[in-house]
């Protein structure tokens, strides 16, 4: 018998009351959730130390621990616009520019409670690719991210070009880059709809 036709029945109805299936559930309802989406209202400083801090949680191998955090926190917003606004005020005669991104980006600064610059530091002696050190980045991320919905907070991970050129802004050392933003709002009520993606027999194969 397919192992897949085994697991899922096994989930669905065997782990409906276990503590397994409100991983499960997180994993499922995860969904991006955009700054014109939140609502009113700051998250505690606090409560950001403590999803951040479950990065440490992610694989990494050798122990590098590639991820790092800059947080932009409310009172820092004005400080971060003037410095994307500078970005864009750059390009300004170039074809690069974009007015409605130039706006957007701005918009999303002041709808946001908090902003998180993911960090990247590659180990110094490169024991590992840098692609190891970026999954495991990423990793970290889909950490905050599941366990941020449990406590009403929506976000987002945005890779706009302004980051590439935020290494003074932001402090980073030699070894370290930007490798986005992750817009952070309260949204306690929103609903997620389902979109169409793969089924599992799309992108599973068995030997």
């Amino acid at each position: 018998m397919n192992p897949r036709q085994v697991l899922s029945p096994y989930i669905s109805k065997h782990m409906t009351d276990h503590p397994s299936s409100h991983i499960i559930s997180a994993i499922r309802k995860r969904r991006s959730v955009y700054p014109p989406e939140f609502i009113k209202g700051h998250i505690s400083d606090q409560l950001i130390s403590d999803l951040l801090a479950l990065a440490q949680y992610a694989p990494t191998h050798r122990l590098t621990e590639p991820w790092r955090f800059a947080v932009i926190s409310p009172a820092a917003r004005p400080s971060f616009s003037d410095f994307v606004d500078g970005y864009y005020e750059s390009l300004r005669d170039t074809s690069e520019y974009v007015g409605r991104k130039h706006h957007k980006a701005l918009k999303k600064i002041e709808q946001s409670s908090h902003i998180v610059a993911i960090i990247l530091r590659r180990d110094p002696a490169q024991r590992v690719p840098e692609w190891e050190e970026i999954a495991a980045v990423s990793m970290a991320v889909q950490n905050i991210w599941l366990a941020a919905k449990q406590f009403g907070i929506g976000l987002y991970w945005s890779t706009p070009d302004s980051r590439m050129v935020a290494g003074d802004y932001l402090g980073l050392q030699e070894t370290e880059t930007c490798l986005g933003y992750l817009y952070m709002g309260l949204s306690p009520k929103c609903q997620f709809a389902d979109r169409d993606r793969l089924k599992p027999e799309d992108y599973i194969k068995w030997l």
